[in-house]
Formats: structure tokens, C-alpha cells, sequence
């Protein structure tokens, strides 16, 4: 029978080498990474929506910030909610059809782009 009070660990590979494990970095989000990822084409409503949620990766950005970095400054926030709706469902199906590790998170009068863990 193992005594499991004298069992020692077993060493891992980088051990006898005498290494550390490189320590795995993570890629800086940015707009250009996050529209080729998507496959967004430039100048697209898309591509604009996805772009200003990249730069505010992570956190909520209000809906009408996104209304008017997609559509303009001048644009109605009321006339333009379905409108935005049907381009946040282009990055919905986006991630699915390529398996991305993001999430679209809709909140109240607000909309983040989210890393997956």
C-alpha cells in the first residue's frame, strides 16, 4: 500500500531543465483586430459599431454613443435603435459562424463587447 504521506510531487519537465514556463501574453485589444477577426468590412455600419465597442472593450458603452459613432453625431437616437439592433445581430451570428471568444452584452440603455474566459 502508498503511504500518501511520504509521496513526493513529481517534477514538471522544465524542472530538470532548470527554466521557467514563459509566461502566456495577451494580445491588446484594438479596433483593427477585433474588425478583422469579425471579418467586417471598412466602411460598413458594422464595422463602425464593432470599432467603437473595441475602443471601449470591456466596458458599457451607452446606446447612444453607438448610435452616433455608427450614424453620425446628428442621428436620432430612436429612429436608429432597430437599425443597431440588426448590426449587433451581425456580430452575434459572427461569433457563432466563426467560434469567437466574445460576447455582445446588452444592459439597459447600454451594450459592452466581452472577452470569454
Amino acid at each position: 500500500m502508498i503511504d500518501l504521506n511520504n509521496v513526493e510531487t513529481i517534477p514538471s519537465d522544465l524542472d530538470f531543465i532548470g527554466l521557467d514556463p514563459v509566461p502566456v501574453k495577451k494580445a491588446k485589444v484594438t479596433p483593427t483586430l477585433i474588425t478583422e477577426t469579425f471579418k467586417a468590412r471598412k466602411g460598413t455600419h458594422r464595422y463602425d459599431a464593432l470599432a467603437c465597442l473595441a475602443r471601449n472593450f470591456g466596458k458599457p458603452v451607452s446606446r447612444a454613443k453607438l448610435i452616433a459613432a455608427v450614424y453620425g453625431a446628428d442621428a436620432d437616437e430612436k429612429a436608429f435603435i432597430g437599425a443597431l439592433g440588426m448590426c449587433l445581430e451581425g456580430a452575434r451570428k459572427s461569433i457563432v459562424k466563426f467560434g469567437l471568444p466574445y460576447r455582445v452584452v446588452k444592459e439597459n440603455a447600454t451594450i459592452a463587447l466581452v472577452a470569454v474566459n
